[in-house]
């Protein structure tokens, strides 16, 4: 295995995790049900790349307003 090989797989996986991590802190500020929150949950962690980018592109539940001082 060469290292651009190396390399290019290191990228691809921290892009992927990234991504995952991304979109699980989202469900955690979404204004969601439990069974929606479980099924975005599942949907995310047995189909990582395509599940967060599935959820952060349909943006379900309402993000909360943030206080203004």
């Amino acid at each position: 295995m060469s290292i651009f090989t190396l390399g290019m797989a290191v990228i691809v996986v921290v892009l992927t995790l990234g991504l995952t991590v991304i979109a699980l802190l989202e469900i955690r500020m979404r204004w969601l049900t439990t069974s929606q929150r479980l099924l975005w949950l599942f949907i995310i962690l047995t189909i990582p790349v395509l599940g967060a980018i599935a959820f952060l592109v349909t943006d379900p539940g309402t993000k909360p307003r943030s206080k203004k001082a």
